[in-house]
């Protein structure tokens, strides 16, 4: 399988590799479940000055789903007063669809890599917002690096967090650097790369003196009634491994689509996503859209200081980043800041989500097919911005959570964008045209550090490879994925650890593709091996 990129490392193409997010057909419903089954749409109108528009009516709305009107059959508008009485209650586990009234807002502060505080201001307009802008019972959750602040109302805990990350995070950002590289990748190798006194940095940063260490699952699937056990933190510690903004991301919003009710992140980044392209945002944004989370991007940083000579792909770059967040926050019905006071920006945050409105609609395609279907909400009142969420996977039920193919599919998208060799799994790698218009790539894999298991006498395993292609100016030509079963005999898994595995794969190539990029990964022991050579 090939297909050109509009990014050297698309992750939504990895996705397909490895199964994620997965999809599972559903059958149809019954009639009479159906009828129940309405369809949660939070809109958020806004005049020309940016104030919430309160006035409208139902039929002031039309919504579509994949281009096809909607009865509305709900219509709400949610007003959040203050309310001392609510506890500080855990989060509902997602069942099918649901229009449960909310009094609270759900936040999570998601902290990227990078400086955070100039020239925006951000964390210091994060602590206003926290300490002064929040209602009692908004529930407020912390992410960074790989530790998370669960949910809580104890807003000062989270000022608190938000004191200590104001304070620490630019030298631990640096100490990062120094420990991982100046791309940050190497923990694609497993987390044990950060050293423990570095970790424990971290650890007390976000959770305060003394904090515990996560508790990561080693679970390769985890199942659906176990969120309602798993802390944001642990299940952060046990998926967010490479430490990448993209993938950290759509972990949360992994964990987020299993609770009932509408949230919002609020991502506070220096640079932006290292990938930005229109298909990675559409697929980070799909799945925060099947987690009714509105995704609300925070430039922090100034302009990109750029090398000398350079200055032109820096701008490029940066442009590309920032277009890509704003890209994110319209599709998931957000809002974006860039380049702007990061006080500013939260207080508009704060009272756009104070008052909304909740549409409720009955799919007239009612097939569970588990298909992804755009929404596309229209009001009938001149010049007001409409945010909304822009889609949903058809699906009653949100399943388990196939654990093992988000972390392959974040390793191997890290991989692709790291700068040179890896060889904790030591592989070799030629790569020839053959007729047809075909790519072979073959080679040796050493298994010395692959996990094997034996099964009815055999050692059995399984690596997932992935192949980047590349014309002579190094611009991205396509990639190829696929999962490489190993089932050994005894005498040769013993050959082959001598000798090296040898493998060869075949597919099609893109006519000038000139350099590749190889990558084998193993999930058994979180190890990879990566070499670039050239097409002969």
């Amino acid at each position: 399988m090939s297909r050109r990129l509009s990014c050297a490392f698309m992750i939504v193409l990895l996705m397909v590799l490895v199964g994620f997010p997965v999809v599972h057909a559903r059958p149809q419903a019954p009639a009479a479940q159906a009828a129940l089954d309405l369809v949660p749409v939070n809109v958020h109108v806004f005049d020309r000055s940016g104030k919430p528009v309160t006035d409208l009516k139902q039929a002031d709305f039309a919504v579509l789903e994949d281009g096809v009107p909607q009865q509305v059959r709900h219509f709400t508008l949610q007003a959040l007063a203050l309310d001392t009485s609510s506890p500080d209650a855990a989060l509902t586990l997602r069942t099918g669809m649901t229009l449960s009234p909310q009094n609270r807002r759900m936040f999570i502060i998601a902290l990227g890599l990078g400086r955070l505080e100039e020239p925006s201001r951000s964390i210091s307009g994060l602590l206003r917002f926290v300490k002064t802008g929040l209602l009692p019972q908004d529930q407020v959750a912390l992410f960074a690096y790989d530790r998370a602040l669960s949910f809580t109302t104890d807003h000062q805990k989270v000022a608190e967090a938000l004191e200590r990350f104001k304070k620490s995070h630019e030298a631990v950002d640096f100490e990062l650097g120094q420990q991982l590289g100046v791309t940050g990748m190497a923990p694609l190798y497993g987390n044990r790369v950060i050293p423990k006194k570095l970790q424990t940095k971290i650890d007390e940063m976000i959770l305060g003196p003394s904090a515990k260490p996560a508790n990561p699952t080693s679970a390769e699937v985890i199942e659906r009634k176990a969120f309602g056990e798993m802390s944001l933190d642990d299940f952060m510690a046990s998926s967010a491994t490479t430490l990448q903004d993209q993938g950290n991301l759509t972990a949360l919003m992994e964990y987020l689509r299993r609770f009932d009710g509408e949230k919002h992140v609020l991502f506070v980044t220096e640079k932006g996503l290292i990938w930005p392209s229109d298909e990675n945002d559409r697929a980070l944004a799909s799945v925060a859209n099947d987690a009714r989370t509105s995704v609300h991007t925070l430039q922090a940083g100034g302009l990109l200081a750029a090398e000398i000579s350079k200055e032109m792909n820096a701008t490029m770059q940066q442009a590309m980043s920032f277009r890509s967040l704003r890209k994110i926050s319209e599709l998931t019905g957000g809002l974006p800041a860039i380049m702007e006071k990061g006080q500013a920006a939260l207080d508009r945050l704060d009272e756009a989500t104070r008052t909304g409105y909740v549409l409720g609609y009955q799919a007239s395609n009612k097939a569970w097919d588990g298909g992804y279907r755009s929404i596309a909400v229209k009001v009938n009142r001149p010049d007001v911005t409409v945010l909304f969420r822009h889609g949903y996977f058809r699906e009653q039920e949100v399943g388990a959570f196939n654990r093992r193919s988000f972390v392959t599919n974040d390793r191997l998208a890290a991989a692709g964008n790291f700068r040179r060799e890896v060889n904790d799994i030591k592989v070799k790698a030629s790569a020839s045209q053959r007729g047809g218009g075909s790519l072979a790539v073959e080679g040796k894999i050493d298994l010395s550090k692959v996990k094997v298991a034996t099964l009815d006498g055999s050692r059995v395993g399984l690596l997932n490879l992935a192949v980047f292609g590349f014309d002579s100016g190094a611009n991205p030509m396509g990639t190829h994925v696929q999962s490489l079963p190993l089932k050994l005999s005894q005498e040769e898994y013993a050959r082959f650890l001598k000798d090296g595995f040898p493998y060869m794969i075949q597919f099609p190539i893109i006519r000038g593709t000139q350099n590749i990029r190889f990558i084998v990964y193993d999930f058994g022991s979180d190890l990879l091996g990566r070499v670039d050579t050239r097409v002969f």
